[in-house]
């Protein structure tokens, strides 16, 4: 592996570029904001980028998914989790936290369900705390989020909070109810008030994504402190499909965006995108798991399944010859999904760069 490849694979590939991740430390505490960028970099890319090619024969995702719990105080628009009351036990998450550490993962996003639940932040809060060196993402509805739950996290310096939110007030409560805008701006005043982290999570509907992510959105979030942004199409949960956005038209809107602010743009479908650069097709590089342990490659799909992390070691599970193959089949047809609109792009005007994914 070349010096050009490392880079590429550590950093490169991450999509943050400088005015990004001074954004990020600006936008909290120094003593929140410098362990989350150094937890990032270093244990989340620089030592789980050697992992990855010590364990060649496993695969070793850069992050990780984990569903604590499918409860939740809301009922979106096709949400994809499952009517299920499981909760994780906090020995089931402190061993797969162990487990992946020492296969190199460092980075771990909670989602659900509703992870601000007092259940389930009670449970998974003395894990958050023991492991210092990892990066934890809570994805959440912002429906919570008040000054009771910031003085019960506010001692935890490795957390970055996820706020979903659906561009304006009118299509955010058209998915998630009335008041559900409000509840992110209050989030966003809490969060700012008390110097943390936090980012965007955005799920895009095919007739309105262009008021979702419209200049006048994404300039008042920047506005707001904001750096980072992830956004998915919509999850159809009849037919288990994402609805498809007009690929071209999507991804050169976000490039524009990137180059007007200062934002790491993760789009979960399409592409990646950083600022004032262009496209790092996506390949997934994650593995879910679910409340009662459960492992299988995607977050919004309850099946396939490759194993069960309270029975098998999850180096095990990763190492399975099932799970590799699914994962080098969907970077294939990733990279197919995307050639055409590259190639577009490209005549239009517009940088693109290739990354190679590697097991």
């Amino acid at each position: 592996m070349s010096v050009k490849d490392f880079y590429s694979d550590i950093l490169g590939s991450a999509g943050l570029s400088f005015p990004v991740l001074w954004r990020v430390i600006r936008s909290a505490k120094l003593s929140r904001s410098i362990p989350l960028v150094f937890n990032f970099v270093v244990p989340g890319r620089i030592i789980n980028a050697l992992y990855r090619q010590i364990h060649k024969n496993k695969f070793i995702p850069k992050s990780m998914v984990i569903e604590p719990s499918y409860r939740c105080n809301m009922s979106c628009a096709d949400c994809y989790a499952p009517e299920e009351k499981t909760l994780m036990s906090g020995e089931l998450l402190d061993s797969i936290i162990t487990q992946a550490k020492k296969l190199g993962v460092f980075r771990f996003d909670l989602m659900g369900g509703e992870p601000t639940l007092p259940e389930v932040i009670d449970m998974a809060l003395p894990v958050i705390n023991k492991n210092k060196n990892c990066v934890f993402n809570i994805c959440t509805n912002c429906t919570l989020i008040d000054q009771a739950f910031i003085d019960k996290v506010k001692g935890s310096k490795n957390i970055f909070y996820l706020l979903s939110m659906e561009g304006n007030k009118e299509t955010t409560e058209a998915r998630r109810g009335k008041g559900s805008y409000d509840a992110y701006l209050r989030s966003v005043q809490l969060l700012r008030q008390n110097k943390m982290a936090f980012s965007l999570s955005m799920t895009l509907d095919p007739n309105s994504w262009k008021e979702q992510i419209s200049e006048q959105v994404i300039g008042d979030y920047v506005e707001a402190g904001g750096a980072i942004i992830y956004s998915y199409p919509r999850f159809n949960n009849q037919n288990k499909k994402f609805y498809e956005l007009p690929r071209i038209e999507f991804l050169k809107q976000i490039q524009m965006l990137c180059k007007k602010y200062a934002v790491y743009w993760g789009d979960g479908h399409y592409g990646k995108m950083k600022a004032y650069k262009g496209i790092i097709p996506r390949h997934n590089n994650q593995v879910c798991i679910n409340p009662s342990g459960k492992v299988r490659p995607y977050r919004f799909f309850a099946m396939p399944e490759f194993g069960d992390v309270s029975t098998t070691p999850l180096a095990e599970i990763l190492a399975s010859k099932e799970l590799i193959d699914f994962k080098r089949e969907s970077r294939t047809k990733a990279n197919e999904l995307l050639k055409d609109e590259k190639e577009e792009l490209a005549r239009q005007g517009f940088k693109v760069y290739n990354y190679k994914w590697r097991m």
